[in-house]
């Protein structure tokens, strides 16, 4: 983002002087802000459908396994595979 201030604003100043800097550098910042939020809900997205896909073959496992226990159950149902331990299987 920092880049694109620089190159419209050098930009600016080349051809309207002191008031083009901070037009160019206003643009500059601008048109980096949006790219950086299209690129923010593009990477939202591929995270969604990442973290969907793993948790449907972790229910493929556990149902393929046979019984679903209540361990399996909420391990699946912690966000993020971060499932709560009990004492005895702490490390």
């Amino acid at each position: 983002m920092l880049f694109l201030i620089i190159v419209f604003g050098l930009i600016g100043l080349a051809v309207g002087g002191p008031i083009g800097l901070l037009v160019g550098g206003g643009l500059g910042w601008w048109l980096g802000r949006r790219i950086s939020r299209r690129l923010n809900a593009a990477r939202v997205q591929i995270q969604e459908g990442f973290l969907e896909s793993i948790f449907s073959v972790m229910g493929c496992l556990c149902q393929a396994d046979g019984k679903v226990t209540e361990g399996k159950a909420l391990q699946s149902n912690a966000p993020a595979g971060r499932a709560p331990r009990q004492s005895s299987r702490r490390l």
